[in-house]
């Protein structure tokens, strides 16, 4: 595993990939698979890259991916449509080029962690959980979503944790409601919560319970954050986070944080 912040910066390369897949899955959600034979090989759990929407100067800044699945040299990514530059990458074409540029960012800690993993994901906070599962699998994993055709399928989900918990704040799958209350319920049930590691990646509000809960029942845990980025390496300071040393930029300190270190 590669933790020297010096040398990962050192392995981002601007890449033109070939997209081998394109795939509409609902009215929000697209997979989009592009052939990167660097970034397959670079990139840790939780690193993201910078993706050019198109050659044109609108939209001008790229757009910030997390790395959803990698299989060979493909690069999966799992996409929301929230916009214009996610609009127009959901209709391009198999055979088509995108300018890639990554893996950015530190990654998700795999030693020296708990011996019982969690995964705590909201939406599309998922996607580093599914590449980061699918090397070190979770005992338990909690996922929540506003309905149930914002949840990934459950046959994906089987392979990146043992048990899994769902919660939908329609109740169109799993318990109604958030799925912080799940993970609270789950932690007042257990022994000996200082042998759990959380790993966790949502909206802000999610995480910020998610760290309430740790420092409540003494579990140590990381989070990916998700933050609007323009040059994705710490020049612009368009993506700062405080934590309790100080202000620090997303895309070159993070994504990934200690939850014991962010300040909400």
């Amino acid at each position: 595993m590669v933790t020297d912040k010096a040398d990962k910066k050192l392995l981002a390369q601007d890449e033109r990939a070939e997209i081998l897949k394109n795939e509409r899955l609902s009215a929000d959600y697209f997979k989009l698979i592009v052939r990167s034979p660097h970034i397959a090989r670079a990139a840790l759990p939780g690193q993201f890259v910078l993706l050019r929407v198109d050659d044109d100067t609108d939209p001008l800044l790229r757009r910030p991916l997390g790395v959803y699945r990698i299989k060979g040299d493909e690069v999966h990514f799992l996409i929301q449509v929230v916009g214009k530059g996610t609009e127009l990458l959901r209709e391009k074409q198999h055979g088509g080029k995108v300018s890639v540029m990554g893996p950015l960012g530190h990654g998700f800690r795999t030693e020296g962690v708990g011996k019982r993993t969690i995964f705590v994901a909201g939406g599309i906070g998922i996607v580093p959980l599914v590449f980061l599962g699918e090397r070190h699998p979770a005992e338990r994993l909690f996922f929540g979503a506003k309905a149930k055709e914002h949840l990934i399928s459950e046959s994906e989900m089987g392979r990146i944790a043992r048990n899994r918990d769902y919660a939908t704040e329609d109740g169109s799958l799993g318990y109604r409601g958030l799925i912080s209350e799940r993970l609270e319920s789950f932690l007042k049930t257990e022994r000996k919560t200082s042998d759990c590691f959380i790993y966790a990646c949502g909206p802000k509000g999610l995480v910020r319970r998610v760290k309430e809960l740790a420092g409540e029942f003494g579990v140590n845990g990381e989070a990916s954050l998700d933050e609007r980025m323009a040059c994705g390496l710490g020049a612009c300071l368009g993506c700062a986070v405080e934590t309790i040393d100080g202000t620090k930029m997303v895309c070159k300190d993070g994504p990934v944080f200690n939850l014991d270190e962010l300040v909400f």
